[in-house]
């Protein structure tokens, strides 16, 4: 059953993210899709072609796409938790239930 919900809110968080993920040429929001590991609950964004991921998520300010910010977790997480706490009761319940 845990596995089952932290694949839920897992993939359910790095698709929230995406709308906070500096874009430029989409390859640092694409290697969310690659390197992040949801059955354990690890999102990542960043691998040895996109070294900057680390420096876009803690520096850099002043180089962003509009509606992007530095920390993207945080600002998808509070618009999001809701939703996560919901899909987490639902994949409990479903896998309670033999779902």
């Amino acid at each position: 059953m845990e596995r089952a919900v932290t694949t839920g809110v897992t993939l359910a968080a790095r698709e929230d993210c995406k709308p906070y993920v500096p874009y430029l040429d989409g390859h640092l929001r694409g290697t969310a899709e690659t390197e992040s590991v949801p059955e354990d609950g690890l999102l990542v964004w960043g691998n040895a072609s996109v070294p900057y991921a680390r420096a876009q998520y803690y520096g850099l300010p002043n180089k962003r796409w509009p509606g992007t910010c530095m920390q993207w977790f945080d600002p998808a997480k509070a618009a999001n938790i809701s939703k996560w706490i919901r899909i987490a009761g639902t994949k409990a319940g479903g896998v309670a239930n033999g779902r």
